[in-house]
């Protein structure tokens, strides 16, 4: 759909709008009209449609606006004009000589515009797609015996919340072992590995978006489960908008939209891993001190706090002073390890039986925090307030709500708060004097 593809320049549009400049429109044709309407109806002014050497063209209007020559825009400041790419070469010495803020679009091929041989195209092609795809399917039933395939199309702490219902589901529905579940990367692959799953198998994005393009073709005459409870990705599942329902929370999600199971069900957390050599072997190689070494981790994957960053050193300096051992839970070079701390990638399996050696956790809201709900440890969550700008963020993911655990210390912050609670962190650590060396 052409209104899809304007949205994402729609942002960078209206923030630059807001910012005082006046929108122009170069063109006069079908897709400038398309455009103006989305303006419109996005509330920004368009204060005029430009064209290239006709000369003035007094009373001249295109959906009711003026049309100028783009010589009259010369010497003027404080203009946005927006160009499609096609007439991009047209205005080249114009653009390049003048000051004003210039935004490119793409050519917009309206449906109505394209050729029937395009159209056969299309069909053919859309065809095959799904030829392909239900020829991926039948394999992967084959392969696994199974009677179920469940595609998971999204990350780590959202597939945990998924798994901690799917055992009670596949002993109600006499599946057993005859199912298979499609994830998507490594971290996913190693969750489902965690709940002792056998039947899992790592597909690419593009093909779990295409299968879950075949289930919304055939809906139940296919026996394929989305697994997902966004509706960004699976359009056949509960509307967005009741995700942030202070009532309703993502592991819900799973258990009555995914797993349709009844309110006695109760979330079973796998066998953790524990006294493990390999914790062990690293507590011993490094000196690290057990119930006095902490795992930071102030990253996710969903979002990113750079304001925090300030605070995540202070709080590790203050632990140093105390005698504590600090380390950060650093994955990637994207994952720096935070000042004072040293880094760490821990395979997933172990995360849990090294916090609870090591006695502490401090995270901002993640998969992760999911992962390690079930450690007997200090486990001290931070969520932002409002993320998103969708509602209460906190009720939908507190781990507590989510019948994951009930002894984390979960701790909302804003901008106006982040000061006082990091502060409120450290009133969860016992003040330990250093050794003398």
């Amino acid at each position: 759909m052409i209104e899809n593809r304007l949205e994402k320049y729609l942002d960078d549009i209206q923030k630059t709008y807001m910012s005082g400049k006046k929108v122009y429109v170069y063109g006069m044709h079908a897709e400038s009209k398309l455009l103006y309407g989305r303006l419109k109806k996005a509330e920004i002014v368009v204060s005029g449609f430009v064209t290239y050497k006709a000369g003035r063209m007094d009373n001249s209007t295109f959906q009711g606006i003026g049309v100028i020559d783009i010589t009259e825009l010369k010497g003027k400041g404080n203009i946005l004009l927006i160009i499609f790419e096609g007439d991009k070469e047209q205005l080249k010495e114009e653009v390049k000589a003048a000051a004003w803020d210039i935004r490119i679009l793409p050519c917009f091929e309206q449906t109505e515009f394209i050729t029937k041989q395009k159209q056969l195209q299309n069909f053919i092609s859309k065809g095959a797609l799904y030829i392909n795809t239900y020829n991926s399917y039948q394999k992967l039933i084959k392969k696994y015996h199974a009677k179920k395939l469940f595609v998971f199309s999204g990350q780590s702490g959202d597939l945990f919340n998924a798994l901690v219902y799917m055992d009670e589901y596949l002993e109600k529905t006499g599946l057993k072992d005859n199912y298979v579940l499609t994830v998507i990367g490594a971290s996913c692959f190693k969750v489902a590995k965690i709940f002792g799953l056998s039947n899992v198998e790592k597909i690419s994005e593009s093909d779990s978006k295409k299968l879950i393009l075949l289930y919304e073709l055939c809906g139940e005459k296919i026996n394929i489960v989305p697994m997902h409870c966004s509706e960004r990705i699976v359009k056949n599942t509960v509307i967005t908008k009741l995700i942030r329902h202070h009532k309703i929370t993502l592991g819900k999600m799973y258990k009555y939209q995914v797993f349709m199971l009844n309110e006695s069900s109760r979330p079973l957390l796998p066998e953790y891993i524990r006294n493990s050599e390999y914790v062990d072997s690293l507590f011993k190689k490094n000196n690290w001190k057990r119930g006095q070494t902490v795992l930071l981790s102030p990253y996710a994957n969903s979002y990113m706090d750079d304001e925090l960053i300030k605070y995540w050193k202070d709080i590790s300096k203050w632990l140093n002073k105390n005698n504590y051992t600090v380390l950060t839970n650093s994955v990637n070079e994207n994952e720096p390890p935070i000042s004072g701390t040293q880094p760490i990638n821990l395979p997933l399996e172990y995360v849990v039986d090294f916090i609870e050696q090591g006695g502490y956790f401090i995270g901002l809201r993640s998969g992760l925090c999911d992962i390690i709900s079930g450690a007997s440890c200090v486990k001290i969550i931070l969520y932002k307030e409002d993320l998103y700008g969708r509602g209460d963020y906190f009720s939908f993911h507190s781990l507590k709500n989510l019948d994951l655990c009930d002894d984390a210390y979960e701790i909302k912050y804003n901008q106006n708060n982040i000061s006082e609670v990091f502060k409120t962190i450290m009133i969860y650590f016992p003040r330990k004097k250093r050794g003398r060396k």
